[in-house]
């Protein structure tokens, strides 16, 4: 999400890494995130999105993607 760009604020509560890269939640471990739309309130949706993980989980940790356009 560009953040400068005028009507765009990052509906997203969790703070920046570094300049305009987040986290993907701040949820607790035991908290499961349905299948959801990232970006909604954007007119286009991103021509990329990365999953990145520094330390994998030993069980578990999966990361859905789903395609919503039904």
């Amino acid at each position: 999400v560009d953040s400068s760009s005028p009507g765009v604020v990052n509906a997203s509560p969790v703070p920046d890494v570094i300049a305009k890269i987040f986290t993907a939640s701040e949820e607790l471990a035991e908290v499961v995130l349905e299948p959801h739309q990232e970006a909604s309130y954007m007119p286009t949706f991103p021509a990329k999105f990365f999953l990145y993980c520094d330390f994998p989980a030993k069980e578990g940790g999966e990361s859905a993607v789903t395609d919503m356009r039904a």
